[in-house]
């Protein structure tokens, strides 16, 4: 399997795979026992699958919308425990966005230094993974994961179910101030139920040749 989806990676040009990931639902191994073991497995199996690329993962920490601090050095990352292993053991750069922040293996020429950040602008970290082609891949975790969607959704405007709300508060590194910052959060508004129709979705990318899907069976 590692080598069917190898293959078939090397056919974009980016230099970046964003992972969202499952390890429930990812590559197993039966002889494997400890926390750390089982982490450095999932890892290794996405290292071999990326060849030389960078890999880039999803670190969000959503405590900054009661706290008012994120800090880039000691949030952990709430969306999964790869995520967070990676994050804070092997990442090398970690976004200054509070919120949706993402950590990479190698360090990337990007930084908002602007007091009001909008996450899904034209200046944001889905932005620059955009222009930079950046190949996402879902190891293990189901296609309604994906947050890029909401980067699409304020590329086209003002959408009926969701609204701006502005949280203030500061970034830390080190635990010293790194800036002081408004975040503009795309937000539900309360009460509202809301699905996206994922299964849907997944089958027009399908169809366009613009996701492929790999079972291991």
């Amino acid at each position: 399997m590692i080598i069917k989806v190898k293959n078939y990676l090397k056919r974009f040009k980016s230099e970046n795979f964003l992972i969202h990931s499952d390890i429930f639902h990812g590559f197993q191994s039966s002889t494997l026992s400890s926390r750390k073991d089982i982490l450095d497995f999932n890892l290794n199996c996405l290292k071999k699958i990326a060849s030389s690329k960078n890999l880039i993962f999803p670190s969000f920490n959503y405590n900054f919308l009661k706290t008012g601090k994120y800090s880039m050095s000691d949030d952990i990352s709430q969306v999964g425990v790869l995520s967070e292993y990676f994050s804070r053991k092997i990442s090398l750069y970690r976004s200054n966005e509070p919120v949706f922040n993402f950590s990479s293996l190698n360090k990337l020429n990007y930084f908002r230094n602007d007091n009001v950040i909008d996450p899904f602008d034209e200046n944001s970290f889905f932005d620059f993974m955009l222009n930079s082609n950046t190949v996402l891949i879902h190891y293990g975790s189901k296609f309604s994961t994906t947050t890029f969607l909401h980067y699409i959704e304020r590329s086209l405007g003002k959408v009926p179910y969701r609204y701006d709300k502005i949280f203030y508060g500061k970034t830390y590194l080190n635990n010293r101030i790194s800036n002081k910052v408004a975040l503009k959060y795309h937000v539900r508004p309360m009460n509202c139920y809301l699905d996206y129709r994922f299964n849907e979705i997944e089958s027009e990318l399908i169809n366009n040749g613009l996701m492929k899907k790999f079972c291991d069976n």
